[in-house]
């Protein structure tokens, strides 16, 4: 049988198909399909055929398989979960939040420690490489809708034109899909948040279907909340 997740991922997929807004009853629907999909190991695929593991259902299995991750893959492109990659890769521009003050500060690390580590995830990716870094400070959280204020996105501007950055990477956990959109009409450059830089990290180094599959599983926490925080 084709797996909780993958049955899941077909109802999401149609959801967002829909040709008008989504409904309050699509919307419990979506959020419902996604509150049955737990993540936890995974150590075999079910077959759709008989037990006795004939070609039919070999093949049944494949094709459904196939479906299931066309059909993933093509909700993540459309729903512009990663900015396009090119096949060389990117010179990243990588930028640390400072948050000074409030209860977002961190008090276990230091930015600059969180720099370090970014730019060592950046270096992680085939044909990735850091151009330069910043920690840029910020006020009491990452929040806002371009993350810093008019007058900061200005001075970030003129330092990305002076680089040869074809995208940027900032260190915060998962920015929206507003503050997506936002940061790249400021920028002019795609823009990847820490969780979409370590999925892509999976995903480059992933060499068995169980891999991938673990990775689709880990996307949905980070659709979700896309999700959530676009059309709820």
């Amino acid at each position: 049988m084709i797996s909780c997740v993958a049955r899941n991922l077909r109802n999401i997929h149609r959801s967002f198909h829909l040709s008008s807004p989504l409904s309050a009853s699509n919307k419990q629907r979506t959020t419902a399909s996604l509150s049955h999909c737990q993540i936890r190991p995974c150590t075999s695929f079910s077959s759709d055929g008989d037990d006795n593991g004939d070609s039919k259902g070999e093949n049944r299995q494949a094709e459904g398989e196939a479906s299931v991750n066309a059909a993933y893959e093509g909700l993540v492109a459309e729903q512009q979960l990663y900015p396009a990659v090119p096949h060389s890769g990117h010179s990243v521009l990588v930028l640390q939040p400072k948050i000074k003050w409030g209860r977002n500060k961190k008090t276990n690390t230091t930015p600059e420690l969180q720099l370090e580590e970014a730019t060592a995830l950046i270096g992680t990716l085939p044909g990735w490489r850091v151009v330069q870094s910043f920690v840029v400070p910020t006020d009491y959280s990452t929040k806002k809708k371009r993350v810093w204020k008019s007058g900061k996105i200005d001075e970030l501007r003129r330092l990305v034109g002076q680089t040869s950055a074809t995208a940027i990477m900032i260190n915060a956990d998962m920015l929206t899909a507003t503050q997506h959109r936002e940061l790249y009409d400021a920028f002019h450059l795609p823009v990847y948040d820490r969780y979409t830089t370590v999925m892509l990290i999976f995903k480059a180094y992933a060499a068995t279907k169980e891999a991938y599959l673990q990775i689709q599983l880990a996307e949905i926490p980070y659709l979700k909340y896309v999700w959530r925080k676009y059309f709820f």
